[in-house]
């Protein structure tokens, strides 16, 4: 025999006749879990209640206590136990009131061992299975309190009307469960959600899959509230949907924490951008007012480009913002300049460029710097500085040297500086040229113009009005320069000389607003120190007649200058006087050397 549900089983065997009762007492000790015995009706009551078994087995005449009347008892104190009458009668009253007790089954005496073996299986399966079940029902009760402690349950039928709702949803929505039961689920649904999420939850589930999602609900106060809810499908045996169950989580806090935190994240960016356009604003109207050329790319397209450089290369913003405007387009190919981006080293600030002008070519320091925008966008700066006037410098320097040295050479003299002073001595025993000009006197020794020429229209297009105002008033400053010259040859006196350096200064500090005039600004000025170091004994008859005839040349040369420049516009080169001046300067200085050192006045015709 083979025990399946009896070895877990505990059984009350209630039987009065001693022979059967000890027969059965052996058999059933070996298929069940526990066995019990008593010998009459209430005997086995007190065992029933001390020791509460799954099972009773007991015949129905006994004395004290009847089978029936025992399982009545029974039935009253553990409705669930299963009891099976062993009896060699069937008298309808005891079938009949059996029956109403819901006795579990029957046994007929004489006993035959394995039909009692196979009731006693059946019913303890039968208990077993019920145990079972109750066991996940009670389970079951209680997932369903932890379930509606913290969640919010709802069960609709296909059609959305619902059909359960535990009290946190009660409690969430604002209703009551009477308003809520027989009424559609759209009865806490939110206008602003869009429609389409709702589309994508009946698709889903009625499709037999499981949706989740966040969803905005309204209460019937009309406030919101926010659930991350679980909706799924039930089935029946046949797999077709008889209802839906919703379990949804209260995030609200935890949406309106997040739409907060968004906001201020939002904010904070917005604030940031704002901040960012206005330093960009500065940034822009600082390279809009400087003098350097500027262009700004992002990736292959122009971000930006301001005045400067839309003048340099002649075009409107409107045709180069956000164009692919190849920058080194316009790059001169030459010997000792760069010609295309790929030559240029970004961490050197000397990448030399070459780029031809309507007014000549212009030579510039191509500098490059990368910026990240708070966004992430990475740019590329370009700027151009201008180098062109110390290129110029240069050539001019070597050039003007080249002269002095062959006019020295050829009168068989050597040039020298002494006591900030130009002088020239004759040249010992056949000794070869030496020249002892330091940096400064040989950046003053003017650049050669390397061919290019700047009319004076061409050049004043591009100074501002300002600056212009401040250039006219040198006709002033002119008108007093010959009025001290006038008194000083009438009575050579050294406060004349003076005033006219200061004058010179005024000059000078005027004509320094433009950068494209340093040379000239700096003769000048040497010309202001001279004056004013000279002292009474520095003057004599001679010198005070050549004082005179120099500065009133100077004088002329530089109204002269100033009309053609600046007041007719007439003059095709706007540096035409600066060699000559400077020749005239030096020729001036020489004249406050010792007077062995200078041989005749002619030696600098040269100029």
């Amino acid at each position: 025999m083979k025990n399946n549900y009896l070895k877990d089983i505990s059984l009350l065997y209630v039987e009065d006749d001693q022979n059967t009762r000890e027969l059965l007492e052996e058999f059933l000790s070996k298929i069940v879990k526990k066995l019990y015995v008593a010998k009459d009706g209430e005997e086995g009551l007190e065992k029933f209640k001390e020791y509460k078994p799954d099972i009773v087995l007991t015949d129905i005449h006994m004395p004290k206590l009847d089978g029936i009347s025992l399982s009545e008892y029974i039935k009253k104190l553990k409705p669930s136990v299963s009891i099976v009458i062993n009896t060699a009668f069937t008298e309808t009253k005891h079938m009949i009131k059996s029956i109403d007790l819901g006795i579990d089954a029957y046994v007929l005496k004489p006993l035959n061992l394995n039909k009692l073996y196979e009731t006693l299986e059946k019913v303890a399966k039968v208990h077993g299975e019920e145990l079972a079940l109750k066991k996940s029902n009670n389970l079951l009760q209680e997932y369903q309190k932890v379930v509606d402690a913290g969640v919010i349950v709802s069960k609709t039928d296909t059609k959305g009307i619902i059909t359960y709702a535990n009290d946190q949803f009660c409690k969430i929505s604002g209703y009551t469960r009477e308003e809520l039961i027989g009424s559609n689920h759209n009865i806490v649904r939110h206008p602003f959600v869009d429609p389409k999420v709702y589309k994508d939850l009946w698709a889903t589930i009625t499709q037999k899959k499981i949706w989740k999602g966040r969803i905005e609900n309204r209460a019937k106060d009309g406030s919101s509230y926010y659930i991350s809810a679980t909706i799924a499908p039930i089935l029946d045996e046949e797999g077709e949907i008889v209802e839906y169950i919703a379990l949804r989580e209260d995030i609200t806090e935890l949406e309106l924490l997040t739409n907060f935190l968004e906001e201020r994240v939002l904010a904070e960016i917005t604030k940031r951008k704002d901040k960012e356009k206005k330093i960009l604003e500065t940034l822009r109207a600082i390279f809009e007012t400087g003098p350097n050329p500027i262009i700004i790319y992002e990736a292959d397209r122009v971000n930006y480009a301001n005045k400067k450089f839309l003048k340099l290369v002649n075009m409107s913003i409107d045709e180069l913002e956000g164009s692919r405007f190849k920058l080194d387009s316009i790059f001169e190919k030459r010997k000792d300049t760069i010609s295309t981006l790929d030559e240029i080293d970004e961490e050197s600030e000397t990448n030399k460029v070459s780029i031809s002008l309507e007014v000549g070519r212009n030579i510039f320091y191509l500098l490059v710097n990368h910026i990240t925008s708070s966004d992430g966008t990475k740019l590329k700066m370009y700027t151009f500085n201008n180098i062109t006037l110390n290129e110029y410098q240069q050539l001019k320097i070597a050039h003007y040297t080249e002269q002095l040295e062959e006019f020295f050479h050829k009168n068989n003299k050597v040039l020298y500086m002494s006591n900030n002073q130009v002088a020239t001595e004759p040249i010992n025993n056949g000794e070869n040229l030496k020249r002892v000009l330091n940096d400064e006197e040989r950046t003053v020794l003017k650049r050669s113009r390397n061919n290019v020429e700047i009319s004076a229209t061409d050049y004043l297009q591009s100074i501002d009005s300002y600056i212009l105002d401040e250039i006219y008033e040198l006709k002033d400053i002119e008108t007093d320069l010959n009025e001290q010259l006038t008194y000083f040859s009438n009575a050579a006196n050294m406060e004349y000389i003076h005033k006219i350096g200061e004058l010179f200064l005024k000059y000078t500090s005027t004509v320094a607003l433009l950068l494209e005039f340093e040379d000239f600004t700096f003769t000048i000025n040497s010309l202001s120190n001279l004056l004013l170091n000279l002292t009474d004994q520095d003057l004599d008859q001679s010198k005070s007649k050549k004082i005179e005839l120099y500065l009133s040349n100077i004088l002329l040369d530089l109204s002269n200058w100033r009309l053609t420049v600046f007041v007719d516009k007439s003059a095709k080169d706007i540096h035409y006087l600066d060699s000559s001046l400077f020749s005239t300067i030096l020729q001036f200085e020489l004249i406050f050397n010792d007077n062995e050192s200078i041989e005749n006045d002619d030696d600098f015709e040269l100029f």
